[in-house]
């Protein structure tokens, strides 16, 4: 445990911003993004009180957002930081990333968002991990 506490301690030192409120990709240049500060969250670097400030923060910045396979770890790190107050946040970003994909006629998840058309036009339309919203409206109570 003390090495983890170390660890912990050398993360904030190289990657906090104070001025800014969210860790930085780099030690050395000031680049954002959510997946980085839900690491933070989901590693205890930030607990309780720090925790939630820093999902107000990744929430409301203009940062790149995690790609579809990556928003478990996201929603994740939101509910561990308050599942109350973010369980209908989670829920209604689910809604909004996923409705376009059953309004298309989707009958799997897309790789991305943008679906087909991502990556040259070579975007994947069939995605196990971009499947994730099954087991959190399961967890959320909301599908039995």
């Amino acid at each position: 445990e003390g090495v983890a506490d170390a660890l912990r301690a050398n993360i904030r030192k190289a990657f906090y911003r104070p001025e800014t409120g969210l860790f930085s990709m780099y030690t050395d240049k000031d680049v954002y993004n959510v997946l980085t500060n839900i690491l933070a969250i989901l590693a205890d670097v930030v607990i309780d009180d720090e925790a939630r400030a820093l999902c107000e923060k990744t929430l409301a910045a203009d940062i790149t957002d995690c790609t579809l396979s990556l928003k478990a770890l996201k929603y994740d790190a939101m509910l561990k930081a308050d599942h109350k107050k973010y369980r209908q946040i989670v829920l209604d970003e689910i809604k909004k990333d996923y409705l376009p994909m059953l309004e298309a006629g989707a009958t799997s998840a897309w790789e991305t968002a943008e679906g087909a058309v991502a990556f040259g036009n070579a975007g994947s339309l069939c995605h196990g991990w971009s499947a994730a919203p099954v087991y959190y409206y399961h967890i959320l109570g909301v599908a039995n």
